[in-house]
């Protein structure tokens, strides 16, 4: 086998090995974040935000800015 096939094969199985550590680690991730009790109270205040949002949004609409 030639040198060059030696360093191609060596360079996908460095990839392959880089993808799994990636998904190990996302699924890692995904276990740690499942467990955290600060999400729900996250995800309450973003709804809140979006909902400032939308009225910010329509109050715009009808003020003029000058």
């Amino acid at each position: 086998m030639s040198e060059n096939n030696e360093l191609e094969l060596l360079k996908q199985k460095v990839q392959l090995l880089e993808n799994e550590l990636l998904q190990r680690i996302n699924n890692l991730e995904s276990k740690t974040f499942s467990h955290d009790s600060r999400i729900p109270s996250l995800e309450g205040r973003m709804s809140s935000v979006e909902g400032q949002i939308q009225t910010l949004k329509k109050d715009s609409g009808t003020a003029t800015f000058g």
